[in-house]
């Protein structure tokens, strides 16, 4: 794996060589990927960690709303927490650099090299899509949260690292193992089915 990361650009441009290998035909999309995320009109900031690739419009997918592409796949949500409200694209064709890199924190935006979508109001089915997407994300999340904190075969060591996006850049590892360790110790106390032993009892 460190190989690798050194010398690709994650999986996609493995795939990218792989076709080449193989003199196999494959397609990139026209569209340069945007970014979901929130946007604020009271300080012209947008915080978007997600990548969000599409599918030109007039194509085999239909028109998409507003002449603009359709959203297509999301890359990709690693941390809890509800904030996919608004996209913003690049309007710069491929092969041109635009001045911006992904990062966890917001950003003003640049309105000669950036569009804000707007979607609750230009595209509020899309919103909407959003929205139920990421509540069935949230659910897994929590539902996968509750079963580690219930296995106590998963030493406390494991639950930080695997817990461990769930803290903010301030937080220690020593603080959130202690949150997680009274947090386990409340739920063994108060839930039956914590008591019965989570993953150890299977």
């Amino acid at each position: 794996r460190d190989f690798f990361t050194r010398v690709m650009h994650g999986y996609k441009d493995v795939f990218r060589i792989a076709w080449l290998k193989m003199n196999a035909t494959n397609w990139l999309s026209p569209e340069r990927p945007g970014l979901l995320g929130m946007s604020s009109d009271a300080d012209g900031k947008f915080f978007g960690p997600q990548m969000l690739h599409f599918w030109p419009a007039e194509d085999e997918l239909g028109s998409g709303e507003r002449g603009r592409p359709l959203p297509i796949y999301i890359h990709q949500k690693k941390k809890p927490g509800r904030y996919w409200n608004d996209v913003l694209t690049f309007p710069a064709p491929l092969g041109d650099c635009v001045p911006f890199r992904i990062t966890q924190i917001s950003f003003s935006v640049r309105h000669d090299t950036m569009q804000v979508w707007g979607v609750s109001t230009s595209h509020p089915r899309l919103l909407e899509t959003l929205h139920a997407v990421e509540d069935l994300w949230e659910r897994g999340w929590a539902q996968a949260r509750q079963t580690f904190l219930d296995a106590r075969s998963m030493p406390l060591e494991e639950l930080v690292k695997t817990l461990g996006v769930e803290k903010g850049p301030r937080v220690s590892k020593s603080d959130l193992a202690q949150v997680l360790s009274e947090e386990r110790q409340h739920r063994f106390a108060t839930d039956p089915a914590s008591r019965r032993g989570g993953f150890a009892a299977l």
